[in-house]
């Protein structure tokens, strides 16, 4: 409503609006894996649903592309801009409620994210790229079209004017033949004069001027310049011809458009006119070739005699200078020169872009605003760019999708069972055949797994072979023969809580009337206890005895 639209864009507004959700939808479950985005990914999702709406307002609106155009060029800036902001706020809010961090540590980034963010920036730098390109690209092309527009409405006046010239002056030197042939006698310069030519020449078959208005084109060999020499060899397999308004030959100062026709009994007599007396005909028909003419859609066509004059009725301003109008003749046009690039001007308070080309004697201008040749290029780099976010954004969506079920899912399953397998589960196995590649990383952690529980069972069977022997040693040091034939009895065992332990006792008579004996506990429990107990015994009874 704001922007004017009404309910001139409602359809696309609807279309976008249900398939927002179902991009929402389908972006949570199969990039986001149930989870909400974090805001720059949102940002870019809203960018995105925005410009399919801008696209929409396109399509729904064909019939009239040119205010779907408007609309969309009015509206595209704020409204990607408005949902953007709204868009990522939003997940700002909901973050901050659900007390959630907006950025992970680095050392906790999962694959996962770091691949996501990195292929986002690829994207965003090819699509930065492709745009600039496109925009050049659009930029030569409005350029290139719009000099097409204007060489097909120059070209379409210069064959008007061309025609009638040409037909007119032909006509005259049809008159001028008859009237030789029926008197040739008669004065030229009287026929010059009664048809309001500037010249009459009467040339020989081999292009001799034998007559002449002019005394010093007499006797002048036609053949000895290629302007005359044209005549010579045209008219040898035609009948007539009329030479566009160019240099003459004998003096190339002088320009003049001629016309020559074959006479009865050999040879050819040739009409010359100058710009002012052919003009003086055509001026009342170059009105009507410019009178329906338009360049595009507003522009139009004027015409300028050799003096940059306007000759056609445009808006009143025939007989005024061009000048009136408010193009400044650049110096190409005030060297008679046709335009080899597009020229600007000031037209009724609007930018216009013009070329010119001269045709016998007259200048033709066409001219068209600059606001609507650049609405061409504006509204096909619009789309062109609308195109790409959406091509740019559903490759990285298929790019990602891809690279996550077959990469980042296998290696979350492999890394699963790595995580038992470090907590000691070493009768898990790794079964991930997707392809070639994770089938040889499955058959190479499982022959690793494999190796360590043989190397680990063969190191617990050592173990348990060395105990034993070291159970047998400590075993061998504690007393196993006790008296039964003395005056006293003993007896004593010692079990290990473990195969190898520090416990021990021993015995020895001191004298004759005293015995030793005792039970020791040693700190500890296997073979350094064991070891321990060994040295121990031995200096306990060294001591006792000395």
């Amino acid at each position: 409503v704001y922007w004017g639209g009404g309910t001139y864009t409602q359809l696309a507004c609807s279309i976008a609006t249900i398939l927002a959700g179902f991009m929402a939808a389908g972006l949570r479950k199969l990039m986001f894996d149930n989870k909400k985005p974090t805001w720059g990914y949102g940002i870019c999702i809203a960018v995105a649903c925005e410009v399919i709406h801008m696209i929409l307002i396109f399509i729904t609106n064909m019939d009239n592309s040119s205010q779907a155009f408007e609309f969309v060029k009015g509206a595209t800036v704020p409204m990607v801009i408005g949902n953007a902001v709204a868009v990522g706020c939003a997940i700002i809010i909901v973050s901050l409620l659900s007390h959630e961090r907006f950025r992970l540590k680095k050392d906790s980034e999962g694959i996962s994210s770091t691949f996501q963010r990195w292929l986002l920036a690829c994207i965003v730098i090819a699509y930065l790229v492709t745009s600039f390109f496109t925009y050049v690209l659009q930029n030569g092309m409005v350029k290139i079209e719009t000099q097409e527009v204007f060489t097909t409405a120059i070209n379409d006046v210069e064959t008007d004017i061309k025609g009638k010239s040409d037909a007119h002056l032909l006509g005259i030197a049809e008159a001028v033949k008859d009237e030789y042939e029926s008197d040739p006698s008669a004065s030229l310069v009287d026929i010059v004069n009664k048809y309001g030519i500037v010249e009459i020449n009467v040339v020989t078959s081999d292009g001799i001027i034998q007559k002449s208005t002019e005394p010093d084109s007499i006797n002048y060999d036609m053949n000895s310049k290629e302007q005359s020499k044209e005549f010579v060899d045209t008219l040898m397999v035609q009948d007539s011809f009329v030479q566009k308004y160019s240099p003459r030959g004998k003096d190339g100062s002088v320009w003049r458009k001629y016309a020559a026709i074959n006479l009865t009994d050999g040879g050819f007599i040739q009409v010359g006119c100058d710009a002012e007396q052919f003009h003086d005909i055509l001026d009342e028909y170059v009105v009507d070739f410019t009178k329906n003419r338009h360049v595009g859609t507003s522009g139009f066509v004027a015409i300028c005699d050799e003096t940059l004059t306007i000759v056609t009725d445009r808006d009143g301003y025939a007989g005024a200078p061009l000048s009136k109008i408010g193009i400044e003749a650049p110096e190409e046009m005030k060297n008679g020169q046709t335009a080899t690039k597009l020229h600007y001007a000031e037209i009724n308070n609007a930018r216009y872009m013009f070329v010119f080309k001269f045709v016998e004697g007259y200048c033709i201008i066409a001219a068209m605003p600059e606001e609507e040749a650049v609405f061409m290029r504006d509204a096909s780099l619009y789309t062109s760019i609308f195109m790409q976010v959406i091509i740019f954004a559903t490759l990285f969506v298929f790019i990602y999708i891809l690279i996550k079920h077959v990469i980042i899912n296998n290696l979350q399953k492999i890394n699963d069972t790595l995580g038992r397998i470090t907590k000691g589960d070493l009768n898990v196995t790794v079964d991930v055949r997707s392809s070639q590649e994770f089938s040889s990383l499955s058959d190479d952690i499982n022959s690793t797994v494999s190796t360590l529980k043989r190397y680990i069972a063969e190191a617990a069977a050592r173990i348990d072979r060395e105990l034993e022997y070291a159970k047998q040693i400590q075993l061998s040091a504690l007393p196993t023969n006790f008296p039964n034939d003395e005056d006293f009895e003993i007896y004593a065992q010692m079990i290990a809580a473990k195969e190898v332990g520090g416990d021990f006792y021993d015995f020895y008579k001191l004298s004759d009337t005293t015995v030793a004996f005792l039970a020791a506990d040693v700190s500890g429990k296997g073979i350094p206890a064991a070891m321990f107990m060994m040295t121990a015994k031995t200096i306990i009874k060294d001591l006792a005895e000395s």
